[in-house]
């Protein structure tokens, strides 16, 4: 999703994994409960689009130190 990096919420997980450059985070929804709060989440991803405020833009680096990190575990 097109949100802050720094995004935190109880539907939010990393998707770093994904290697989306500009979608730094996703929403996992487990239940039909969650369609609101991933409602809110959706408007606030297309604001940020929609008004040029999402500037995520990973690089090659960001993914290949990613990558070394899970390598090591």
């Amino acid at each position: 999703m097109a949100l802050d990096e720094r995004s935190d919420g109880p539907l939010l997980i990393d998707a770093s994994h994904l290697t989306w450059r500009t979608l730094p985070v996703a929403a996992e929804l487990k239940s039909m409960k969650d369609l609101a709060a991933f409602g809110a989440l959706a408007a606030e991803a297309c604001s940020r689009v929609r008004s040029a405020e999402h500037g995520v833009m990973r690089d090659n680096d960001f993914f290949m130190q990613r990558r070394g990190r899970r390598a090591s575990r």
